[in-house]
């Protein structure tokens, strides 16, 4: 069975991104949607940019002086988690389509 193309318009990473910026000032939109974008999965690389982004945010935050909980721990281990799931899906997608296309092979040189 062929499996569906995901688009970047229905990758839930993408979408979970898209959330958190037009939640604003509104806390509760906001943290609903970060909350999202943690923990959905990545199904395209624009989804993978979107989680290691914001993995980035965090890691920049911890190097300025900020401790983790031991919820904000559980929190970025998830983070990274789903971040490799999606890198390895796309590994995976990139292969099957690398066997689909035969490669050419050059034609055999006559002898005269």
């Amino acid at each position: 069975m062929k499996q569906k193309r995901v688009s970047p318009s229905n990758d839930p990473a993408v979408i979970a991104h898209k959330r958190v910026l037009a939640a604003g000032e509104d806390d509760e939109k906001y943290l609903a949607a970060i909350i999202d974008l943690e923990t959905c999965p990545a199904l395209t690389a624009q989804g993978v940019r979107a989680k290691r982004n914001l993995e980035r945010e965090r890691q920049a935050a911890l190097e300025q002086g900020d401790r983790l909980t031991a919820e904000g721990r559980i929190m970025m281990q998830l983070l990274a988690d789903t971040i490799d799931e999606g890198l390895a899906l796309l590994t995976r997608a990139g292969m099957r389509m690398r066997q689909a296309r035969p490669v050419p092979t050059p034609a055999p040189a006559l002898d005269p």
